[in-house]
């Protein structure tokens, strides 16, 4: 066991429905974690994903991958709210400076 914590619904071993994963902390810094939908161990529907840096993403995720609409919230505070591809920042939508600008494309 590496400290790292599932908790939620599972099928053949491997989260699957509602759940969440929270991995171990290191150096006093809180671990990255994940709650939402599962499908067979993977990250399937919506979610909510938080890092260590004080990142986190809300939004759809298909394939253990964010795809589809989604907001990013950067560590420094700025912000991306818009269209995922497979993991990739694809399509349109707005991405929020700390200082009040924005681009919308």
């Amino acid at each position: 066991m590496n400290g790292d914590i599932h908790e939620g619904q599972w099928c053949k071993g491997r989260l699957h429905g509602y759940g969440e994963f929270i991995q171990k902390s290191h150096e006093s810094k809180p671990g990255n974690s994940y709650k939402g939908d599962w499908f067979h161990g993977k990250k399937q529907g919506e979610g909510v994903e938080t890092w260590s840096d004080g990142a986190k993403y809300e939004g759809n995720y298909d394939d253990d991958k964010k795809h589809g609409e989604g907001t990013l919230f950067l560590g420094d505070n700025s912000k991306y709210q818009g269209e995922f591809n497979k993991g990739i920042i694809e399509g349109s939508g707005a991405y929020y400076w700390t200082s009040g600008k924005k681009y919308i494309g």
